[in-house]
């Protein structure tokens, strides 16, 4: 009988203190919420929530905020809801929902874009001070315009983007963290552009990462070129009907924050399709003129800061620090 009272004592004593710290844990989310609410909007985003509400007792978190918005500068972004799911004991695993639209007002410029789709899921895992994978996917995706009318720039029965880290793998021993990234947009549809059934595919590896809690410092991009950090484009392909590009090279930042690298670029069909507009001179800078197959091929250098189209300088880009 003693032992029997001892045991409930026991299982009733656990109950309160799990009890008891999700409601903390609870609070302190509600508390950092609050937080971002009281940022200026300029150096740290605003975040504020017309309602939230964590619920998911007694084994998980669920926050869920609704009509969030985000101020960023001259940047106002709203969204219809944001939930989260985080299990008690495996607090650095989230997988998130988000429900549209999500709308963009740029006050410098008075536009408005808006972006709705039918699902949006994902998670992102935390491995210690990196990220251990980031992924978000999201179907039947319409941009449009929001502020006079609804027309439609563009549309994708499917998108996703992935970050993995990959640090420690093959190909990376120098210094700091290394992500492998994937982006992919399948059934990519343009009135404007006349783009049908379009695929655009994304791959390669960023390395050299600092620490996550100095992402947001000033000398984050130093740390970063200090690590001999290098932004790899493994391929990126962009194809529609009888038009295709792709592109492949490495990018990096010399001690006074100035671009380096090379891009290699593969085209066809492009030039054709702009015809005589405008944008076409722009092509024949950056792609050169085609081979006997009708193929653009063409090397973009950036070299302390200038960026050279096969061996003409174009323009300088300004240093990143």
């Amino acid at each position: 009988m003693k032992r029997f009272i001892i045991m409930i004592c026991v299982v009733v004593a656990v109950a309160g203190l799990w009890t008891a710290g999700w409601f903390y844990i609870a609070q302190r989310v509600g508390a950092e919420v609050a937080m971002l609410a009281e940022a200026d909007g300029e150096s740290v985003p605003r975040v504020t929530c017309e309602d939230l509400q964590v619920d998911g007792f007694p084994f998980h978190f669920a926050p869920r905020c609704t009509n969030a918005e985000i101020v960023m500068g001259d940047y106002d972004i709203t969204l219809g809801q944001l939930q989260g799911t985080v299990l008690f004991y495996r607090p650095t695993h989230i997988q998130f929902f988000a429900a549209g639209p999500l709308e963009i007002a740029d006050a410098f410029t008075g536009s408005r874009q808006q972006v709705t789709w039918s699902d949006m899921r994902g998670s992102v895992r935390l491995d210690g001070d990196r990220i251990g994978r980031i992924s978000v996917l999201a179907n039947n995706i319409v941009y449009a315009d929001a502020l006079f009318g609804d027309a439609v720039f563009g549309e994708a029965e499917h998108a996703e983007i992935h970050l993995v880290d990959a640090t420690g793998s093959e190909g990376h021993d120098g210094l700091g963290a290394a992500l492998d990234y994937f982006a992919r947009i399948d059934g990519l549809e343009s009135g404007p552009a006349e783009i049908e059934n379009g695929t655009i595919t994304l791959d390669g590896r960023l390395t050299g990462l600092p620490p996550m809690d100095v992402w947001g410092h000033p000398d984050a991009l130093r740390i970063w070129q200090a690590n001999d950090g290098v932004l790899s484009v493994r391929a990126i392909d962009a194809v529609a009907q009888d038009a295709s590009l792709s592109a492949s090279g490495d990018l990096h930042l010399d001690e006074l924050g100035r671009l380096n690298g090379v891009i290699e670029l593969t085209a066809s069909g492009i030039r054709e399709r702009l015809g005589d507009m405008e944008e076409s001179q722009l092509v024949d800078v950056f792609l050169g003129s085609p081979d006997a197959q009708g193929m653009h091929r063409q090397s973009v250098t950036a070299r302390n800061g200038t960026l050279v189209v096969g061996i003409i300088p174009v323009f300088a880009l300004t240093p990143l620090f």
